[in-house]
């Protein structure tokens, strides 16, 4: 092999020592540097500089990469954050674009209110076209029904949707129950009147009359033609199951027409009663038409519960009243006096 000129070993040095360079070039310089001392002397030299050339190296590298490892911690947590921030404000968006808020009473229209041949009251409801209405309430106070229309807050559907309420027929049987007022509520003072127990309605005309037997309107018309047959579904032959009572109650509507109210039954000596004690405070104003109405109930009471002698109620005068005196109170006797016959031949 002919001798390879130092500068060509020179060259190949750095590679050598990093053990980079192919075998025979290894091969070539490890012969070079047996017979030449100039080129071994530089081939220590540079052995003696590398390691604290890798190690400087090396140190740099870890700095780097504890530098990216931060970097990228910190991408992270800022895109997650990002993500969460904009995931909340289109939750939050949402949701205060689809909260309910009740429509205006100024948007509600009026019409067909009239008087059908059995005696409920029919009439329509309906919203200005602009509006969506996407939910449609009622509820039975003492002696009224408030309804309200429900949109959301921006309008976020349009109004010719195929679920759009904006329309709607109501029939209710105001007799016997003591309903005297209708209304759409919306803010207090801003409620629009609808039906009033002075009002005298001209009869139904055709299509009121039609309507209302061929198809299901709100109200509680539906409610009123069942609860006769609820009522004797849950007569009761002997007190003593307050289950058994309540859920006669129940059907009677007694909890949504005069409230919430606990049970007390005598079943120790005769005559075997209830007393029903209503938590809600009555109004002085509203005493008369309250004890009214419970009347009605205690007769029906009576009349589906065969062993039942009496019916009495209590309701606190005022909020620091503790003990409700008894307020009202029907007998046997009292039933058959007001009815004229037995009571219970009412409930056979």
């Amino acid at each position: 092999m002919s001798k390879i000129p130092c500068n060509i070993i020179n060259d190949l040095l750095p590679l050598y020592i990093d053990e980079v360079c192919s075998e025979e070039s290894c091969n070539a310089v490890s012969e070079h540097l047996k017979e030449c001392k100039q080129c071994k002397s530089e081939y220590e030299n540079l052995s003696k500089r590398t390691p604290s050339f890798n190690i400087n190296e090396s140190n740099l590298l870890l700095k780097i990469a504890k530098r990216w490892k931060k970097t990228k911690l910190l991408a992270f947590i800022t895109g997650l954050a990002a993500i969460i921030f904009i995931l909340t404000t289109c939750l939050s968006v949402y949701l205060y674009a689809t909260q309910e808020i009740p429509v205006a009473s100024e948007d509600i229209t009026i019409s067909n209110l009239c008087e059908l041949s059995d005696g409920k009251i029919f009439f329509t409801l309906k919203a200005s076209d602009s509006v969506y209405v996407e939910d449609v309430n009622w509820s039975e106070g003492l002696n009224s029904v408030c309804i309200s229309f429900k949109t959301n807050r921006t309008q976020l559907f349009t109004a010719d949707n195929y679920n759009n309420q904006n329309v709607s027929n109501w029939v209710f049987n105001v007799k016997y129950n003591g309903i005297r007022r209708i209304y759409y509520f919306y803010e207090g003072e801003n409620s629009k009147p609808i039906w009033d127990s002075d009002m005298t309605l001209k009869s139904a005309s055709e299509y009121p009359q039609v309507w209302s037997k061929i198809n299901k309107a709100d109200g509680n018309a539906s409610f009123a033609d069942k609860l006769p047959y609820n009522l004797f579904d849950n007569k009761i032959k002997y007190i003593g199951a307050p289950s058994s009572v309540i859920k006669l109650l129940e059907s009677t509507g007694v909890y949504t027409k005069l409230g919430a109210l606990t049970i007390q039954l005598h079943t120790v000596k005769e005559p075997f009663g209830i007393t029903l004690n209503f938590k809600n405070i009555v109004d002085k104003d509203d005493r008369k038409e309250f004890d009214g109405l419970m009347t009605s109930y205690a007769y029906v009471l009576l009349a589906l519960i065969d062993n039942c002698g009496e019916v009495s109620w209590t309701y606190p005068d005022n909020v620091n009243e503790e003990d409700a005196e008894e307020k009202g109170l029907v007998t046997l006797y009292d039933a058959e006096v007001f009815l004229g016959k037995d009571v219970k031949t009412y409930g056979e």
